[in-house]
């Protein structure tokens, strides 16, 4: 046991390494077309950053990377708000559009898919079972939820720093801080982090796929689409707090070994 987590701690370690190493090399390679530049750093830093907080998971002994999937169905309402980030109204009337090449669109989902599992994996795989360790009661998973999610949804506060408005920056917290919570209470109900970088992953590609890839995003929050967000807002919301009231607490103990 002893040297297996020696092994973890080190690779942990010299993962994070070669991630800063990526880091800087990214920042030196310039292909002259921006968005390419932006989801090729995004891809390459957030999947060498997913194996260092992989072994942290590891050298702490969380057992979150488990195949099997308990409570599959609460995912489905989760599925839904993450498909309906894609302005699907937009795209059918026109007034949004995406021509982007195949090969982008599939660079697209790589790079969310890397955002997702280390975004997971740190924030709700080591962070909030961290806190949840010495609070395993629904109450202490509710507030272990909400500070994990409150820290993730700060956290984004660093796209300043790469130029992105105060008011997008304002909007991502928040809606970062409600997706946190909601892969909160399906990684405690599935008893793995996978549904949760999937739904995470699904929810980037829809929400980035027409800013990034497309034209016409300003036109997608009409009526329809606002009232069709948070009619399934609200009925995903009511349906992850009553599991969590009901049976939150059934499955955190399964997370750690020692």
């Amino acid at each position: 046991m002893k040297k297996r987590a020696f092994d973890c701690k080190h690779a942990c370690v010299a993962s994070l390494v070669v991630s800063l190493l990526l880091m800087a090399l990214v920042m030196l390679i310039k292909t002259g077309d921006s968005v390419l530049d932006s989801l090729l750093s995004l891809l390459i830093t957030r999947a060498s950053l997913s194996g260092s907080f992989f072994f942290l998971a590891k050298y702490l002994s969380l057992d979150i990377f488990s195949p099997k999937i308990k409570n599959a169905a609460l995912t489905i309402p989760c599925l839904l708000v993450a498909l309906n980030n894609l302005p699907f109204i937009a795209l059918i009337r026109g007034t949004a559009s995406v021509a982007a090449p195949v090969g982008r669109i599939i660079l697209l989902a790589t790079s969310c898919l890397a955002v997702a599992a280390y975004e997971e994996i740190a924030f709700r795989g080591v962070l909030f079972l961290s806190l949840c360790k010495s609070h395993r009661t629904k109450k202490g998973i509710f507030f272990s939820a909400v500070i994990s999610s409150a820290v993730f949804g700060l956290f984004h506060l660093l796209n300043l720093i790469d130029g992105a408005g105060i008011g997008a920056v304002i909007m991502q917290i928040g809606y970062s801080f409600l997706i946190g919570g909601m892969c909160a209470v399906v990684l405690t109900a599935c008893g793995s982090i996978f549904p949760c970088i999937i739904l995470h992953a699904i929810f980037n590609f829809c929400g980035g796929l027409v800013p990034t890839l497309g034209a016409g995003y300003e036109t997608v929050w009409d009526a329809a689409t606002i009232i069709i967000t948070a009619a399934l807002a609200m009925i995903c919301a009511a349906i992850l707090i009553i599991y969590l009231v009901r049976r939150g607490d059934e499955n955190i103990n399964s997370f750690y070994l020692y």
